[in-house]
């Protein structure tokens, strides 16, 4: 045994006890990060439009095990100082609310989880934008996405112009036939050619939500 192995051994020792407690630092620094942001969500979380229960149900899931799942958002935590940025969203939706336009993402997304893939059925997210649990579906139609009370149908392939002006008025279920919307007497408010496709805006409604991880 040559002059050198005792050395090598050590060193191998040492090395193997620093990348283990490495890998531990980092599972503890990952369970603090995500009992941080499960602690925003709790204190700022108090909404949901009204039909995320139901959109759950519809892909396997509820509400609590939805929440469960979400991790934060790509600007998580930054996301969270950007104050007066909301409040002139939250004076925008109001505005837009008032004119019975749908806003497009008035808040910056916090977090979200994939609550059921394209094997099982249509593609389903729960996201949490500003203080509302939200979901979004699609199919291969058309994407449905709720924000603060109001829901939106974006359809892949644009409709005629006088049927799109047609629309308002009528229920969703009477232009798109999806379980998803059937049943529902959501009134279309607006509707509008979009990017080459077509959108319909209505009212979904509001409901209070409780985290999982609320004392």
């Amino acid at each position: 045994m040559s002059l050198s192995d005792p050395h090598l051994s050590v060193r191998e020792i040492a090395g193997k006890r620093a990348r283990e407690e490495a890998r531990m630092l980092d599972r503890l620094i990952e369970t603090m990060r995500l009992a941080s942001f499960r602690s925003y969500l709790s204190a700022t979380v108090r909404s949901m439009s009204a039909p995320v229960p139901d959109v759950l149900a519809f892909a396997g899931s509820n509400v609590v095990e939805a929440m469960q799942h979400l991790r934060p958002g790509h600007q998580w935590p930054a996301v969270t100082k950007r104050r007066s940025t909301h409040l002139q969203n939250a004076m925008a939706v109001t505005a837009a609310k008032a004119r019975k336009v749908c806003p497009w993402r008035p808040e910056p997304l916090i977090a979200d989880t994939v609550v059921s893939d394209w094997e099982n059925g249509p593609f389903v997210e729960a996201k949490v934008y500003g203080s509302s649990l939200e979901v979004k579906v699609r199919t291969e139609d058309f994407v449905f996405f709720t924000h603060d009370g109001t829901g939106s149908v974006m359809l892949e392939q644009s409709l005629p112009d006088t049927v799109v002006t047609a629309c308002v008025g009528h229920r969703v279920s009477d232009v798109i036939d999806h379980a998803l919307l059937g049943g529902r007497e959501w009134v279309i408010a607006e509707a509008a050619q979009v990017g080459g496709g077509s959108s319909l805006a209505f009212d979904v409604g509001r409901s209070p939500v409780s985290t999982p991880w609320r004392s």
